[in-house]
């Protein structure tokens, strides 16, 4: 389009786009101004709540650090149980050496 055939509707056209547009930056502007101020109430609020519960829960219960969990039971073989181990490997090798297949006795 050459310069010379513009014609005064479409600069007014133009004219009334750009204020449209600059409208509507604005409007952007100030919803985001708002959401920015949402956003900080909402977590000044939280870190209150979590200022004003944390003292009580520790005054309620006992924090401890993780690495002070206490360890599992180790559970113990009695010398009557490793006795009968020992005995069942003793067949098991006997009958290994003799060349036969193991039979190992269970429990009922």
């Amino acid at each position: 389009m050459d310069i010379t055939q513009i014609t005064s509707d479409s600069l007014r056209r133009l004219l009334d786009l750009t204020e449209k547009k600059d409208q509507i930056i604005n409007a952007l502007a100030e919803v985001e101004n708002e959401l920015a101020s949402a956003i900080k109430a909402v977590s000044a609020k939280a870190s209150e709540a979590v200022k004003s519960v944390a003292p009580a829960k520790a005054a309620k219960t006992s924090i401890k650090p993780a690495a002070a969990k206490p360890e599992k039971k180790r559970r113990k073989i009695s010398p009557e149980g490793r006795a009968r181990m020992a005995a069942a490997a003793k067949a098991r090798w006997a009958t290994r050496r003799a060349g036969k297949p193991a039979k190992t006795a269970r429990k009922p």
